[in-house]
């Protein structure tokens, strides 16, 4: 498994990295097949209360990705925090593949073809004046999508406790968004031409 520690307005210390890769390597016992963890701390200079020290954790793990994200008063426990909630994710995916048999046998597949995560990308992009009132572009992400059926997106969707999900169709090859109703039900975009 590859570990990536990475400090954003700070300097990461030995200590701090050392912490951060045992407590990833201990979440291996939950789940075999975890790819890539990257972890980044940082501390928000602009909150003027006591929890300004953040960690982030993103844990890509046969194709699943589980992300999680700690805000405390001091960076071990803000760690500490964020890997525990993927400990907490990584426990309920694992149940919910041992449970259904289709998701077993999807999930063995993902773990074949898992050899590398793959490439995302973040591009920032400094938010102009708007002259003309209308809102700019500040941020993309660009990431690759691994073809799932609609019931792995609606489970990943559920694992990650988002709103929405972009993922390729395995069955149509083409882009489908599930997404969180204020049902609770899941809803599914798919595209059409008219």
């Amino acid at each position: 498994m590859n570990v990536i520690v990475s400090g954003k307005n700070l300097k990461v210390t030995e200590a701090l990295r050392t912490h951060s890769e045992d407590k990833i390597d201990a979440i291996q016992r939950y789940f075999d097949h975890i790819i890539e963890a990257d972890v980044t701390i940082s501390i928000d200079r602009k909150k003027e209360d006591a929890n300004n020290c953040r960690c982030d954790v993103t844990v890509w793990a046969n194709g699943t990705v589980l992300k999680s994200s700690e805000h405390k008063d001091e960076m071990y426990a803000a760690i500490n925090g964020a890997i525990h909630k993927i400990e907490r994710q990584l426990k309920k995916y694992k149940q919910k593949v041992r449970e259904n048999p289709k998701r077993r046998i999807a999930h063995a597949k993902a773990a074949r073809e898992a050899q590398q995560p793959e490439e995302t990308s973040t591009h920032t992009v400094m938010k102009m004046p708007a002259s003309d009132g209308k809102p700019k572009i500040i941020r993309t992400q660009a990431f690759a999508m691994k073809p799932m059926s609609v019931d792995e997106a609606a489970m990943q969707l559920q694992v990650l406790n988002q709103e929405f999900m972009v993922f390729a169709n395995a069955e149509t090859n083409e882009v489908n968004v599930v997404y969180r109703r204020n049902d609770g039900n899941i809803g599914l975009i798919e595209p059409g031409m008219r």
